[in-house]
């Protein structure tokens, strides 16, 4: 069985932080609502659930997968919304997420990149 490998996770984090959300990531752990040093620690402990939940609830277009494994591209395909009164407000789109489904999704990658 192999480890998670929680510096390579970090590697493509800041990847995406850096390349494509275009932060630093003092800027990044603010606009995420985390800890100052959040980003330094996962070096050490790897993520928390709480960790990436906060990451997607910000980039919903970030695949947990690909950021957890490597594995897969970076982006999540475009998929079509609907637009209702209730999940989109003032025309703005809103990913509506549960954090059951979000805690499966993420447990489900970990377990693959520890197999």
């Amino acid at each position: 069985m192999n480890e998670f490998d929680a510096r390579a996770f970090k590697a493509r984090l800041l990847k995406f932080v850096l390349d494509f959300a275009g932060l630093g990531t003092t800027a990044f752990e603010e606009k995420c609502g985390l800890s100052h040093g959040a980003i330094s620690s996962i070096k050490v402990k790897g993520p928390s659930v709480e960790v990436l939940a906060k990451i997607s609830s910000v980039f919903p277009e970030l695949n947990l997968h690909w950021l957890i494994t490597g594995v897969g591209p970076m982006f999540l395909p475009k998929r079509e919304k609907t637009l209702t009164p209730q999940n989109d407000i003032d025309n703005k789109n809103i990913v509506n997420i549960n954090s059951v489904e979000l805690k499966d999704i993420i447990v489900e990658a970990i377990k693959e990149a520890t197999r």
